[in-house]
């Protein structure tokens, strides 16, 4: 099954999505050891994405995807297409997509087949932040909440609620990930605390009924 990115979704988000749907337990690849973002992801091993990169996808990429994949290059090519936007707005240079028989890595350009993500503008690893009032809103729009790229880098206030963005105080990989998916399920507690007088009304994306 192929996740569509969610509007504004950065790229540690996607991946982490990508990762607790299918079972793959490659946390490792976007969370260091101190339970921050890594600064540099390089080239995720293939044998994490490749479960998530089928031949033919589950719905439909939008602009990015001009015909259905029938092979091997148009899937890569699909792929790169939906991620590259991704990519770019988190910050990373592009890379792409290698499987096993393409021809960069059979011609020794790369080095192995995986998911290579280019050099990052931010010099340090990144602190988990997120908006509760956006998670509030994301919830009540997608039925899960994601985070943004513009939580990324130096930001500090959420441009939306102009309110502080809460940092994830977790000391480890484990404590990261624990607290990922209260965020996700709305149930982390936010720091500073945010009461739901601090949040806009919901915007909602629905039409109603």
């Amino acid at each position: 099954m192929v996740l569509i990115p969610f509007p504004n979704e950065h790229i540690y988000s996607y991946l982490y999505r990508c990762y607790r749907v299918h079972g793959v337990k490659a946390m490792k690849t976007i969370i260091d050891d101190k339970g921050r973002f890594k600064q540099r992801l390089a080239l995720i091993d293939y044998k994490y994405v490749e479960s998530f990169v089928p031949n033919i996808p589950d719905s439909s990429a939008g602009v990015w995807l001009l015909r259905e994949p029938e092979t091997n290059a148009d899937r890569f090519l699909w792929w790169n297409r939906l991620l590259f936007p991704v990519m770019e707005r988190s910050g990373f240079d592009r890379g792409g997509l290698f499987g096993p028989k393409s021809r960069a890595v059979l011609s020794g350009q790369v080095r192995a087949p995986g998911l290579k993500v280019g050099t990052k503008w931010v010099n340090c690893p990144e602190e988990i932040r997120y908006c509760p009032c956006c998670v509030r809103d994301l919830i009540y729009n997608h039925g899960t909440a994601y985070l943004l790229a513009d939580w990324l880098g130096p930001s500090a206030v959420c441009k939306q609620h102009s309110i502080k963005l809460s940092v994830v105080n977790a000391q480890s990989r484990s404590e990261a990930i624990a607290a990922l998916e209260r965020i996700f399920l709305g149930e982390a507690t936010p720091s500073p605390i945010v009461s739901t007088d601090d949040c806009a009304p919901i915007l909602s994306e629905r039409l109603a009924s």
